[in-house]
């Protein structure tokens, strides 16, 4: 992802910022909810954690992560015996269909679940698709996942400010509830203005989502503002030194988010080469484990390694 690449990431202060004062409330009523005196958490209050990356069909996986001779045919089936998630891009560039929704549906477990990219005709347009049936389209595509999907999320364009706000908000009042949504913004006003505060607040109104983004060059993307009881993770690595302690660093706040009643999270690894994101996922189970103790629903990537081979994050 170019978006915020840093140019020298050891000259980056990757340091997370503090949880906001919306965070902070989002908690307190989550934990409030989960937790009965005297009675022990029920199973749907184990947090659930979905690791996943861009695409499945990487070619660079096979031999690493797939077996040598996967067929491409074959590469979905594949990647979600790795994975439990994917980033789906390619809802972005084509409308979904029912059928096509269902069909990908049928080859990965149980447990996997597709997080649909809105497409570009809706989050590229002026309107946000408002006033067309693109948005009935779109929902109508991926409800064909059935109980694999998992939250949508629409990524506004860069020059999306909050002079747009309103438009966001009709958005909002198309969008079917039956479907969760996380937002990503991108313009610096939504971090900076009071009209970005109100925009939070009314997403966590709605139950609605966010996603945060962790790039080099734009530390305000990674806002930190939790709206719901999910949230999306889309961690960007530099193939350089400085990953293993971001990771470490996610995992330490997810640990604590956890621990406060956050009851999904939705990590999408981001790397220049796709074997070194699924060894990203690796290493980020390894460390939401060692933060977070007690029962959690992960799984992440196990490698296909030769006799002596570590799992390291570089080569």
């Amino acid at each position: 992802m170019e978006f915020g690449k840093p140019q020298n990431p050891s000259e980056v202060d990757w340091t997370l910022a503090p949880d906001t004062e919306l965070t902070r409330h989002v908690l307190a009523a989550q934990e409030g909810s989960r937790h009965t005196v005297g009675l022990s958490p029920k199973p749907e209050s184990i947090p659930h954690i979905f690791i996943g990356s861009t695409s499945w069909g990487d070619k660079e996986y096979l031999g690493e992560v797939y077996p040598a001779k996967t067929k491409a045919a074959d590469f979905l089936n594949a990647y979600g015996k790795q994975f439990n998630t994917i980033e789906l891009n390619t809802t972005f560039y084509r409308m979904p269909t029912a059928h096509q929704a269902a069909n990908w549906a049928a080859k990965v477990p149980a447990d996997f679940r597709f997080c649909p990219k809105v497409n570009k005709l809706l989050s590229q347009s002026k309107e946000l698709g408002v006033g067309t049936n693109r948005i009935t389209e779109f929902c109508e595509g991926v409800r064909g996942f059935g109980e694999k999907l998992g939250p949508c999320f629409i990524q506004l364009p860069k020059h999306f400010d909050t002079s747009k706000l309103e438009t966001l908000l009709s958005f909002f009042d198309k969008w079917p509830s039956d479907i969760r949504l996380a937002v990503e913004l991108r313009h610096p006003s939504w971090f900076t203005e009071s009209s970005g505060a109100d925009l939070f607040a009314e997403l966590f109104t709605r139950g609605l989502g966010t996603t945060i983004s962790d790039v080099g060059a734009r530390r305000d993307v990674a806002h930190m503002n939790l709206t719901a009881d999910f949230f999306l993770l889309r961690w960007v690595g530099n193939l350089h030194l400085t990953d293993k302690a971001r990771l470490d660093e996610w995992s330490k706040r997810i640990a604590t988010w956890m621990s406060s009643g956050l009851r999904e999270v939705f990590a999408f690894t981001h790397q220049p080469v796709a074997p070194e994101a699924a060894k990203s996922a690796i290493i980020f189970e390894k460390l939401l484990k060692k933060h977070y103790p007690a029962s959690l629903e992960i799984r992440s990537p196990t490698l296909i390694e030769t006799p002596g081979q570590q799992t390291e994050l570089f080569g």
